[in-house]
Formats: structure tokens, sequence, C-alpha cells
């Protein structure tokens, strides 16, 4: 009685596929973002907090695949912040 049924016509919903295209767009489009100095700034200082998380945690606990992530974290980091400085491959001179 309280259950909407599937095969009428007003229930719109979306199928998987629709649902991972449009999820496939999100995700360009953040990448597409992520590429823009701005971008970068973001998601490198973010990995540096998170970095600097791990790394107190690591001191804290003496465990080592804390170690591993805050150096995964603290590379990341500063690969993004190096790359707002540098210029995009299509510009560079060969």
């Amino acid at each position: 009685m309280g259950r909407r049924n599937r095969d009428n016509s007003s229930y719109s919903c979306r199928t998987k596929r629709e649902e991972q295209e449009k999820m496939m767009e999100q995700l360009q489009s953040l990448d597409k973002w992520h590429k823009t100095r701005t971008g970068n700034l973001v998601f490198g200082v973010a990995e540096l907090a998170i970095a600097y998380g791990f790394i107190s945690l690591a001191i804290n606990y003496a465990s080592f695949w804390q170690y591993a992530l805050a150096l995964i974290f603290a590379y990341g980091g500063i690969h993004n912040l190096v790359n707002i400085f540098r210029k995009p491959k299509n510009e560079r001179k060969h």
C-alpha cells in the first residue's frame, strides 16, 4: 500500500548507465578544475594538511604505515604546489 509501483510512468529513475555517465562528467569537471592554479593550490594545501595529520599520528604511535601515508600525501601536496608555478606542457619550449 505504501510502496510505489516502479512501472508507473510518473516514476522517474535513472538507469545505472545514466548515473555512471553523470559520475564520469563530474569527475572530468573535477579533474579539469584540479589542473587550474586554484585547483592545484587547494589540493596541495589539503594534501599537506592530511600529511601533517598522518605524521603527527606516526610520531605519536610509531606506526610505519602512517609514516608511509604521510610521505605519500606530502609528495602529492608539494607536487601540486610546484605545479602552480610551472607552465602547462603545451606552452613549454622544447
